[in-house]
């Protein structure tokens, strides 16, 4: 249920900010960050996904479905947790300092939309 809640608010996220900050493209900066958080939103909605499906794969597939004590349980989902934000959160990151340096021509947001 946890995961699901996660990967919802992922795709919450992604497309308020899609709706509200695709089209800021009057301040540089703004739509910068708006091109950041829907990069990050989006990834973040991969990596949830990837966890849904992988814990069905071992539920259904695998039938590792055997009970565990509450607090293995709750440390499995503190480790998923902080995988599934920290992942796209370095990614983006990495992106965005090498786009800023001009490294790498990645360019978030542009004069047309705010996107990579």
């Amino acid at each position: 249920g946890l995961n699901i809640m996660n990967l919802t608010a992922a795709i919450f996220f992604a497309h308020l900010f899609l709706i509200v900050g695709a089209g800021q493209v009057d301040d540089n900066d703004t739509c910068t960050a708006m091109a950041f958080l829907l990069h990050f939103f989006f990834l973040s909605t991969f990596t949830w996904s990837a966890v849904i499906a992988y814990n069905l794969l071992r539920t259904f597939v695998l039938q590792k479905s055997t009970a565990m004590p509450h607090s293995l349980e709750r440390s499995g989902y503190y480790f998923t947790f902080t995988l599934c934000w920290s992942i796209p959160l370095l990614i983006c990151v990495t992106c965005l300092a090498l786009d800023l340096s001009e490294a790498v021509d990645i360019q978030y947001g542009t004069d047309a939309m705010c996107w990579i």
